[in-house]
């Protein structure tokens, strides 16, 4: 007697190049599993599939990665901050903080005391 239920999914090598293909543009694996008809856990359990994935997600992040770093070596200034935000974890912290290191100069709250004129409105001058 054999098996039961549907024949397991092979993916082709034009399947395997398109799903590199589409990893690398930027398509998630529920996207890729859609647009071959399958389902995400097909796509998953399939080694060639999943690794073509993972290869084309890898490959496109090198060569963007690879373009943005050499246009911040040539002197671009936004790409510089792009990829040192993103690689070597700078921020931006836009909070000017007045605390000493070892927290015994903190600076007092500020308090506001506003004075209106009178406008003789209770009626006296």
């Amino acid at each position: 007697m054999g098996k039961r239920g549907p024949k397991p999914w092979k993916a082709s090598e034009e399947t395997i190049a398109m799903l590199k293909l589409w990893a690398g543009c930027g398509s998630t694996q529920e996207q890729c599993a859609t647009m071959l008809g399958i389902s995400i856990d097909t796509l998953k359990r399939n080694s060639a599939a999943k690794t073509a994935f993972e290869v084309g997600k890898a490959e496109a992040i090198a060569k963007i990665g690879g373009g943005v770093a050499k246009r911040a070596m040539a002197g671009s200034t936004s790409d510089a901050i792009f990829y040192l935000k993103t690689q070597a974890g700078w921020k931006e912290n836009n909070g000017l903080d007045l605390t000493s290191s070892d927290g015994s100069m903190s600076p007092a709250p500020l308090v506001a005391i506003y004075q209106l004129p009178d406008n003789n409105r209770d009626g006296t001058n």
